[in-house]
């Protein structure tokens, strides 16, 4: 990438990703968050989540308007995508097979096992 590749991401990514720690800082403070590494976990996802929201929409000649709310709403989620995350990569990590075959019966709607 050239540096004015750099430059272009640099300044799509750090505005969003300061709004996006912002509005998971916000979110945190509704929610709540008991601990400081709660807090601080959700509000790193926010920014994380936001920067790359804003990546993933900035060429796509959607309204700003809808582009923000979709940063927005990325970052005020992205602690619950991280928690939803932690639990799909420990269900891999404890059984991988079972996982896969559960993941493929669900792909063709034959339900869970029980």
């Amino acid at each position: 990438m050239t540096p004015e590749d750099w430059s272009k991401v640099g300044s799509v990514a750090g505005p969003a990703g300061a709004i996006g720690i912002c509005l998971a800082a916000l979110s945190n403070a509704i929610q709540r968050k008991r601990t400081v590494s709660d807090w601080v976990t959700g509000c790193i996802a926010g920014g994380l989540a936001g920067a790359a929201m804003a990546l993933a929409v900035h060429d796509s000649g959607w309204p700003v308007a809808l582009q923000g709310l979709l940063i927005g709403v990325a970052a005020c989620n992205a602690g619950d995508l991280l928690e939803g995350m932690r639990l799909i990569f420990s269900l891999i990590r404890n059984d991988p097979l079972q996982f896969l075959e559960r993941f493929w019966r669900a792909l063709r709607g034959g339900g869970s096992d029980k």
